[in-house]
């Protein structure tokens, strides 16, 4: 629900009841992955498909999602889908 926020690990932690360290453990323990690399991925699958609709420019999905940096999405939408966003919504 709240994925286009900054989300801190430490605030996470807090919430849990545990230290960042031990939440990021158990969290990769579970998941194969640290928070903040399933967040980002999580980020990128709704940019996807936010993409795939052809009505938002790239630099809205990317402000969207709270990114502050356009061209910071676009390398990392490159670099995970193998595509860059503008091509991929001319899909």
């Amino acid at each position: 629900h709240h994925l286009c926020d900054r989300i801190a690990l430490a605030d996470l932690a807090q919430m849990a009841r545990c230290t960042p360290n031990y939440l990021n453990g158990i969290f990769r323990k579970q998941t194969g992955q640290p928070i903040h690399q399933f967040v980002l991925h999580r980020r990128l699958d709704v940019g996807r498909k936010l993409l795939a609709e052809g009505t938002r420019s790239v630099k809205a999905v990317a402000y969207e999602l709270g990114f502050r940096d356009p061209l910071y999405f676009s390398r990392l939408f490159r670099k995970r889908f193998g595509v860059s966003p503008t091509d991929y919504r001319r899909r």
